[in-house]
């Protein structure tokens, strides 16, 4: 457990090296009115679209009746925009004839709100085609927070629009402080209970849009979109010092509960990428811990530069 970060880097796109698979692929969306879906890509060409003979029908309506369109040939899957009203964007670029085939991860962009991870499956190997309608649920089933998955896809949309926009985004790692050796003093049982009393305690601290998410174990993170770096450090800051009065009971007694939080801000850094801001949040939790935990690190470009220390809560 305490390489839940590690773990969670690893599952970013471009992180995972699938191999030259051109054969069945898919297409999950990640945002919009149809979030979890899954539409797999079958022979031939097809088109995206609001219209009821589009392919593939989207319902948003920033996207166009015939939106784009998806082709395959000896390279791999390629995107054609079809002169849609909003534009297509893969990955936050916009999409123009020459551009290279969808590559597994990428993130597609129709219209103001959709956008739809292209991914090749696992299974597809074995003979198992999903449903059309199989659903991918972005809860976790535990605590009602967004799952991993979901945020690590939704961190890459993110990111994507913050540099492109160049807007404010900042990351926030949270860590329940000794959580192996509290799960290990009273039994595995305790591990699911002290998750979710976390879990509301978070929840109930978080405000406005912000993105929260359990990513395993007694880890979390949140992606807060409209706050400045100080600002997003002071609700890290306000979360910490409200849970230094959580206390929940166990067989053994009951455990006193502190957290170690670490805030990653793409104005505040030389972001390119997701995976650039998980590692750099990364750094700063890896501080707060080594540190003896309860505490907040905000990640500066001199921590990034700074060796670690491997001893850690």
């Amino acid at each position: 457990m305490d390489d839940d970060w590690d773990d969670t880097v690893a599952a970013l796109p471009g992180t995972i090296d699938l191999g030259p698979r051109y054969g069945r692929a898919y297409l999950v969306v990640v945002r919009g009115a149809a979030i979890g879906r899954v539409y797999p890509l079958l022979e031939g060409d097809i088109v995206i679209g609001r219209a009821s003979g589009a392919d593939l029908q989207l319902e948003d309506e920033g996207v166009s009746r015939f939106h784009c369109r998806l082709r395959r040939n000896d390279s791999g899957i390629m995107v054609d925009d079809l002169n849609s009203r909003n534009g297509t964007y893969c990955n936050g670029e916009k999409v123009i004839p020459g551009m290279p085939p969808l590559a597994e991860g990428d993130r597609l962009q129709i219209g103001t709100t959709t956008v739809l991870r292209f991914t090749f499956d696992e299974a597809a190997d074995a003979g198992e085609t999903p449903s059309p309608d199989a659903h991918v649920s972005p809860r976790d089933a535990l605590t009602g927070m967004y799952s991993r998955r979901y945020f690590i896809d939704r961190l890459q949309v993110e990111v994507a629009a913050a540099l492109k926009d160049k807007g404010p985004l900042s990351l926030v790692l949270i860590h329940v402080d000794r959580f192996a050796d509290i799960c290990l003093h009273q039994g595995a049982a305790f591990g699911d209970e002290l998750t979710t009393a976390v879990a509301k305690h978070i929840i109930a601290k978080i405000y406005g849009d912000d993105i929260i998410a359990r990513l395993a174990g007694g880890s979390f993170a949140m992606l807060a979109r409209s706050s400045s770096p100080g600002d997003t450090f002071m609700l890290a800051e306000r979360l910490r010092t409200s849970t230094s009065s959580l206390t929940v009971p166990g067989a053994s007694g009951p455990e006193k509960i502190t957290l170690s939080l670490a805030v990653g801000s793409i104005t505040e850094l030389r972001i390119e990428t997701a995976n650039d801001l998980m590692m750099a949040a990364g750094t700063a939790l890896h501080r707060a811990r080594s540190q003896g935990g309860d505490r907040v690190v905000l990640c500066t470009q001199d921590l990034l530069r700074e060796p670690r220390v491997t001893t850690k809560v």
